[in-house]
């Protein structure tokens, strides 16, 4: 989401779409360097707020291609899926195919 205009329509309607899924969402508020910090944070209480009051399952952030702003914290939001998502993962039971595996 562009952080200069965060919350378009569409942007509204993609939220929309998958709030069926359950999934958890985070939002990347690209483009952040090319706002002052102060307009920056603006803008993202504003996204901030937004969320919180109709797309529960979304979280939100500042980032930025060019100046690497926000990997660190995108890195671990989404390594903490892959770990929540292992640790609910049944392990097969003994002699069970899984994905992938041939006879």
């Amino acid at each position: 989401m562009d952080v200069r205009h965060p919350m378009t329509t569409l942007d509204r309607k993609m939220l929309d779409w998958f709030l069926s899924t359950a999934k958890p969402v985070h939002i990347l508020l690209g483009k952040s360097n090319k706002l002052n910090k102060d307009d920056a944070n603006i803008a993202l209480r504003h996204v901030a707020k937004t969320l919180a009051q109709s797309y529960l399952q979304c979280t939100v952030q500042m980032s930025s291609s060019v100046s690497k702003i926000g990997v660190d914290q995108a890195s671990a939001v989404v390594a903490t899926w892959f770990n929540e998502s292992l640790k609910n993962k049944k392990p097969p039971v003994k002699g069970e195919q899984t994905g992938g595996e041939t006879p």
